[in-house]
């Protein structure tokens, strides 16, 4: 057989070879396209339309803080309710005749400051509601009056030092000073009472002696 016979004796074979790798590459890439499929539709996109409610099962991982009873309103009557209960009968029945005085008024801090020693999580709140039952058309004035009073507090513990290294009758100049500019002259008077006339006393005595 002559050389220019065997070249054409082979095209039909290598026609038919291309042909096949052909089919086969189709089948392939119609196989990858259909493994492919599935994990495209798991990520299909969302419409956004309308939001809607969160259903009860929201609650079990939305970290939403959930308002607590405290726990002296739990008990009926709790050791709290007893204590708030004779503080005001005590207020009301001893001191009913005194009620209005800003002296009365500022001698409350001490009790206001045990109870916040006591129960810090709750003192404050704990007088509030003493004030409020016992002596309701007044808390207002006593609970601002408490307030000024920690401010004077606060500027006697921030000058201890050089209000003690001062002369007693200089000493006691800058004290009626600050009372002056927080309280106003008429209100400081009213509370520093007893203080005001013993100092009067003295000072009379001092002048009756010279």
């Amino acid at each position: 057989m002559s050389e220019h016979n065997k070249d054409v004796n082979l095209k039909p074979y290598l026609l038919g070879g291309i042909a096949v790798i052909s089919i086969a590459l189709s089948v392939f890439l119609i196989q990858l396209f259909a493994s492919q499929k599935p994990l495209n539709s798991h990520y299909e996109p969302v419409s956004l339309g309308p939001s809607l409610p969160l259903s009860s099962s929201t609650e079990d991982y939305l970290d939403v803080p959930t308002p607590q009873i405290p726990e002296y309103l739990k008990a009926e009557p709790s050791e709290i309710e007893q204590l708030i209960e004779a503080l005001v009968s005590l207020l009301v029945q001893e001191h009913s005749s005194e009620k209005h005085l800003p002296s009365f008024h500022a001698s409350l801090k001490e009790m206001r400051n045990d109870l916040i020693q006591s129960y810090p999580d709750t003192g404050a709140e704990i007088f509030e509601r003493i004030i409020r039952t016992a002596f309701p058309e007044l808390v207002d004035d006593i609970l601002a009056l408490l307030a000024m009073l920690d401010i004077y507090d606060e500027w006697l513990l921030t000058n201890i030092l050089d209000l003690n290294e001062m002369p007693a009758l200089q000493q006691q100049g800058m004290f009626w000073q600050k009372r002056y500019e927080i309280f106003g002259e008429e209100l400081a008077e009213a509370i520093w009472e007893k203080e005001r006339s013993a100092e009067e006393d003295k000072r009379e005595s001092m002048l009756s002696t010279v």
